[in-house]
């Protein structure tokens, strides 16, 4: 039996109430932050979502393909090893960059005899990418020397390169390619290789001999023959 709605009440809750006021009451009760200050937030709620969601892909994934996990850690492993080779080779020896350069001398005043037997050394001992600097080092004072090229001790090897090619058009497609490589061994830390030095190497072997160009324009027929 009911008691009279005038009765006493328990805290803000009618003693004397039906069932429906009575669910009402503790849906209300229940909807009070202090029942949900552990809940997790929203962002929780999706991250774990998002985690099971993922998880489901790839079981579905690894069961679908033959050979299971060990696939697809194989399929990983190439595509990892074909971005490495694509990144690689995007940088050696071209530019991948801006680089800061500094002079190609400074205060160096070796002549081009000793800049060749400094890249020898560094040959023999394996250091291609001191061999590269040296040798087209070589190439520039060797031109210097022979009055083809001014001495311009602030000069980057882009700047002799361009200088180089101005006078000697044959050489001019070798000219860039040393400069770049020196570039990129020297600013972009790329790893140089006995191929590209002895490229520089033929390089400056056929700059020693050859001859200024009579004028601007000359195309030149000496071509410097060297492994593509």
């Amino acid at each position: 039996m009911l008691l009279p709605t005038s009765s006493a009440h328990l805290g803000d809750v009618p003693i004397g109430i039906g069932r429906d006021d009575a669910k009402a009451a503790a849906t209300r009760e229940l909807l009070k932050p202090i029942y949900h200050r552990d809940d997790p937030t929203l962002y929780e709620r999706a991250t774990d979502w998002l985690s099971r969601l993922v998880g489901r892909l790839i079981l579905k994934t690894v069961s679908a393909v033959p050979g299971g996990p060990w696939t697809i850690l194989i399929i990983i492993a190439v595509v990892g090893a074909i971005v490495a080779l694509a990144l690689w080779r995007r940088g050696s020896p071209a530019r991948s960059g801006a680089y800061e350069e500094s002079a190609l001398f400074e205060d160096d005043d070796r002549s081009a005899d000793d800049l060749r037997a400094a890249a020898d050394r560094a040959a023999s001992s394996g250091d291609w990418v001191l061999a590269v600097q040296e040798r087209f080092r070589a190439v520039i004072r060797g031109l210097e020397e022979r009055t083809i090229l001014d001495r311009s001790p602030g000069r980057t090897a882009d700047e002799a390169a361009a200088a180089a090619a101005g006078a000697l058009s044959s050489l001019a497609s070798e000219l860039r390619f040393a400069a770049d490589l020196f570039d990129a061994v020297t600013y972009g830390r790329r790893p140089a290789d006995p191929q590209g030095h002895e490229r520089v190497r033929r390089l400056d072997q056929a700059a020693r001999t050859a001859r200024r160009d009579r004028s601007r324009g000359q195309s030149g027929e000496q071509m410097l023959a060297v492994p593509r």
